[in-house]
């Protein structure tokens, strides 16, 4: 995190804890919008003549038919098909941005670096040049162009800004990434009329709406069908050739995806990758833990991959703790 936005953070309440979540005091919950600084996700820089195939011929998704200014769900996956990132591909301009995970960003950018070979294509790491802030609510495309001095960008959009960049993530809920300086000016004009928020707050609706982010814990777990990717537009079945390919076709021609992503409830949080158990597979793992997130009423909110029949007639805990999930739902039926 940049020096200089941490302690601008820490002027306005927030402390920073070693797991790199920021906390802020407790503020009323009936503000219109609520915001959060997000710098557990990180932007990665991909740029040059051939940007565009090399992207192409890696991820799932169909980048030559991503327009300028419009994002799209991807993923990298490994020889065998299973996932090494998910990411959110923005194309502004010529160039693409990759939204990640901060704690992926470094290995992303390092396996794809050994596919360059003589291929016109940087990849930059991310730096401490920008910084994110979430903003979401029924207030807070209003908020949004106020503060910014431009309006709040539609569905699946990118809007370049005097020091960055906004991205509308959801059903009234954006990031923006943001020079230091403009951040700053960004926050406090914002916090007027929104509330800050904990990160892993924050997080929790990424989880309610079965956004599957990768994190190391699981990489290389899920083949893209088991976290409903080729649903939320991450996978396309009519392009050419990408690592993993003919594996994620074969799964999804012969109908072999027996595990797929559901949401559920539990009364503590969950790490991400933590195997499940349920009745229906004894002895088997029947799943594994995604990502959780506090829910606000002292319960958690569980994002995770887990064999459909066992979800659908079984009980369903976590193998270590005996935590059980309940209340399970697929998310992308």
């Amino acid at each position: 995190m940049n020096d200089l936005w941490q302690q601008f953070l820490a002027s306005r309440g927030a402390t920073r804890e070693t797991a790199g979540i920021t906390r802020f005091p407790a503020h009323p919950s009936n503000a219109g919008a609520q915001m959060a600084e997000l710098s557990h996700l990180a932007l990665v820089a991909i740029e040059g003549r051939d940007a565009t195939d090399f992207l192409h011929n890696q991820l799932t998704s169909d980048v030559t038919g991503l327009s300028a200014g419009r994002w799209q769900w991807s993923g990298y996956c490994n020889a065998k098909g299973r996932l090494l990132a998910t990411l959110r591909l923005m194309r502004d301009g010529d160039r693409y941005l990759a939204e990640v995970p901060q704690a992926l960003a470094a290995d992303l950018v390092a396996r794809l670096r050994k596919y360059v070979l003589r291929a016109q294509v940087k990849l930059h790491l991310p730096d401490t040049g920008y910084v994110g802030i979430g903003l979401t609510g029924r207030d807070a495309g209003s908020i949004l162009s106020d503060a910014i001095a431009v309006p709040a960008p539609g569905d699946h959009a990118l809007a370049p800004v005097e020091g960055g960049w906004i991205i509308q993530v959801g059903t009234d809920r954006w990031h923006c990434y943001l020079t230091p300086d403009a951040a700053m000016a960004a926050w406090d004009r914002m916090a007027t009329r929104a509330i800050p928020t904990d990160t892993d707050d924050w997080m929790r609706f990424d989880v309610a709406e079965g956004i599957p982010w990768i994190l190391p814990a699981t990489r290389e777990l899920f083949v893209p069908q088991m976290v409903d990717l080729e649903r939320i537009g991450g996978v396309s079945f009519t392009k050419g050739c990408y690592p993993g390919q003919e594996i994620v076709a074969r799964t999804q021609y012969l109908g072999e995806v027996k595990r797929r992503l559901h949401l559920a409830r539990a009364p503590n949080a969950l790490d991400p990758g933590a195997p499940l158990a349920g009745t229906a597979l004894a002895g088997q793992t029947a799943g594994n833990v995604v990502a959780s997130a506090p829910t606000g009423d002292g319960g958690f909110r569980v994002l995770a991959v887990i064999d459909t029949e066992t979800a659908a007639g079984g009980e369903v805990s976590a193998t270590q703790t005996g935590t059980p999930l309940a209340a399970l739902e697929r998310v992308h039926a």
